[in-house]
This record gives C-alpha cells, structure tokens and sequence, in this order.
C-alpha cells in the first residue's frame, strides 16, 4: 500500500481507539475526511492520489482538511492558522462550537 493509504489506516485506527473522537465522528460525519487531510499535510490536494472517498461527508471533510496546510504556511502561529482556517467553513466552526475541547 501507498503512504497515503497507511496514514489513512491509521487515522481511522485512530478515531476507533478514541471514544471522544469516536463519537464526533460518527455525529459529524466530514470529520474523518478532514483529518486524514491534515495527516496527508500537502499544499496542493490531489484527489487522484486519495483514493475514492467512502461518501459525500467523508470528500467535503478531505476538502476542508486540504485547505489546513496552506493556511498553516501562511500565517505565523498554529493556532491563528486554525482560527483562520476554520473560518472559512461554518460546518467546522458549528463543531468547534458544540464540542469545546476541539
């Protein structure tokens, strides 16, 4: 298997193993594209190297997670880079909303 796929793997090994994040996923279900996206950390997303998302939810999350990157690398803090990033799509920031800890 590809790198790409093995981040994956672990990424879904991730949110299994996780009861918290277990849970946000399956309530909000774009989750897990958008982290498998942060965890592939590239600046130009290339869908064809992806693989086929699993659902509409899973694509948008792979959408928004590409978008972390490239605002990570243009501003000056991580924590501006999400503020920033998140923004940018209401779905994130009514998660980040109802789950405080994110």
């Amino acid at each position: 298997k590809d790198l790409r796929s093995r981040k994956q793997e672990v990424v879904k090994a991730f949110i299994q193993e996780n009861k918290a994040l277990r849970e946000l996923v399956e309530k909000h279900k774009f989750i897990e594209g958008l982290l498998c996206a942060v965890v592939w950390n590239r600046l130009v997303r290339d869908k064809a190297k992806e693989g086929k998302a699993g659902s509409e939810e899973e694509e948008k999350g792979r959408k928004i997670g590409s978008k972390l990157a490239i605002t990570m690398a243009s501003t000056l803090t991580a924590k501006h880079a999400v503020d920033e990033w998140s923004k940018q799509f209401t779905i994130v920031v009514k998660a980040m909303e109802e789950h405080i800890w994110l």
